[in-house]
């Protein structure tokens, strides 16, 4: 096994790796993408940039959740509409 060569990582590995560092060192906490979401992690993104850090570091695609389109489809319950027994 000593005689073997050491694959090296791919350069957008290492800028993936540490620009997902950066972000969570340096970003500002807003309102999480769906992936986070569903992961329950910290949602972290940097100014000028699309992708938050655990969506940078996994290399996957970050959706943000348009939470006004679910606030106006979801079902609201009105006060007159509950009974209270």
């Amino acid at each position: 096994m000593s005689n073997r060569i050491s694959k090296r990582s791919a350069t957008s590995s290492i800028r993936r790796q540490a620009l997902s560092a950066s972000i969570d060192s340096l970003g500002s906490l807003v309102m999480p993408c769906q992936r986070c979401t569903d992961r329950k992690l910290v949602y972290k993104k940097l100014l000028g940039y699309d992708k938050c850090g655990e969506c940078v570091h996994s290399a996957r695609p970050c959706e943000e959740i348009d939470y006004d389109a679910e606030r106006k489809f979801s079902p609201t319950v009105s006060r007159s509409s509950c009974q209270s027994y």
